[in-house]
């Protein structure tokens, strides 16, 4: 949007309108999913509108010039032709479902697990319930047609993939792959589980285990290991001859070999993220990080002055009344955290109790995939951040609205 909107006509704001008008859709969008499964008289769908137009993350990040906005309409355009695929299960809501997958990854590599676990389940889910009850002849015919639709959905799930891997790489100039840093960010993320004797050689780990350095054992500096000069992946690119790509491939080697070590190990990782996001002294410090309370380099400033017109202030001096709110919001944030795997699981637990419905299967569809990005966002991300719950939110609000609002007998699909 910077390249197309921002830089033409030397204004950020027009970003920030686009991604208001973005967000404007997504929540049309995802009303129109509940309303049909909670039906057109149920006047308790305005009270998830409500919420979400004033969700505390939606409302902040679509004023920040970042990706989220965008990837969540398409995360939501992408359940829109899941559920039209759920009550009428033909090929084309999986060729749109594939296509648009190529557009999520391309915004944040994050949504990744979430768009394979789609592209096995929506034709799972799309013709089990038609399968179950029926005679032996009907029975082998929707069986055969349901396995067909699963291996065209995976295989043009893969081609969309392959196919942004490629235009990465013709753009960008590295061989394919969804970004050259995927090492680098696994490799960070593990980093508290590194050993010296897990490096190669007696060199790299006299480079990385140097006086000065960050200590990677520690879980709280992760990030650091990957941005700040005298981490992890800094070191180690260094010793490299400053040769990123020999870097990345070394890196994510390590990372596995960490992973498939000690894997309980690994899961245990994921609580150094989790606690984080339980007290609201934590919780306050990541709203104070992520509305951005630190100041602009002056080389920075002269950039943006000079090419987008925009004269940036001290967050703290200029704190707009979203971003109060987005800093005192810190009961909903451990709310949503407490409470997404629970309501994942009754959504699950629900849905499958009355699979003979359209509506169950998007149930159980939007259940896993908040199962899914709370995994990601536990397991996956090299420090805890309110921006990784964003995704969380809005998928949490939907999953409510299905399971609260979706429990009216008109509210068939």
């Amino acid at each position: 949007m910077i390249g197309w909107l921002a830089l033409p006509l030397h204004r950020l704001d027009v970003v920030v309108l686009a991604q208001v008008m973005t967000s404007a859709a997504t929540v049309v969008l995802l009303i129109a999913i509940v309303r049909k499964t909670a039906g057109r008289g149920c006047a308790k769908i305005w009270w998830l509108a409500g919420f979400l137009v004033f969700a505390p993350i939606q409302l902040t990040y679509e004023r920040f010039i970042l990706t989220e906005t965008v990837t969540e309409f398409v995360v939501v355009a992408q359940l829109v032709l899941a559920a039209g695929y759920l009550r009428n299960p033909r090929v084309i809501w999986l060729l749109g479902m594939a296509f648009l997958s190529f557009f999520m990854v391309a915004l944040r590599v994050s949504v990744l697990p979430n768009i394979i676990v789609g592209a096995f389940l929506v034709p799972l889910l799309g013709w089990l319930p038609r399968w179950f009850g029926r005679s032996d002849g009907e029975a082998g015919k929707i069986a055969r047609t349901g396995v067909s639709h699963l291996i065209l959905s995976v295989l043009l799930t893969v081609a969309g993939l392959v196919a942004y891997q490629c235009v990465y790489a013709h753009v960008s100039g590295n061989p394919p792959g969804f970004h050259s840093r995927q090492g680098y960010f696994l490799l960070a993320t593990v980093s508290p589980l590194v050993r010296p004797e897990d490096l190669p050689d007696a060199g790299l780990r006299a480079a990385v285990y140097a006086p000065g350095g960050i200590d990677p054992r520690d879980a709280s500096m992760r990030n650091a290991q990957l941005f700040m000069s005298q981490g992890m992946l800094p070191r180690m690119e260094r010793y490299l001859w400053s040769n990123p790509l020999a870097t990345d491939r070394l890196a994510r080697k390590i990372a596995v070999h960490v992973i498939l070590r000690h894997p309980m190990n690994f899961v245990r990782l994921g609580w150094q993220n989790a606690r984080v996001y339980l007290t609201q002294a934590s919780l306050a410090n990541l709203a104070r990080l992520d509305r951005g309370d630190r100041a602009v380099s002056p080389e920075f400033q002269e950039i943006l002055v000079k090419r987008l017109n925009f004269h940036p202030r001290s967050t703290v001096e200029a704190l707009s009344p979203v971003l109060r709110f987005f800093s005192s919001a810190l009961i909903w944030y451990q709310f949503l955290f407490l409470g997404a795997i629970p309501l994942a699981m009754a959504s699950i637990v629900i849905g499958s109790q009355d699979c003979d419905r359209p509506r169950s299967g998007l149930m159980i569809l939007v259940g896993i995939h908040l199962l899914v990005a709370m995994g990601v966002t536990i397991w996956l991300a090299p420090a805890a951040s309110l921006r990784y719950l964003h995704l969380i939110e809005l998928l949490f609000i939907l999953t409510a609205g299905l399971v609260f609002l979706g429990s009216k007998k008109e509210g068939r699909v």
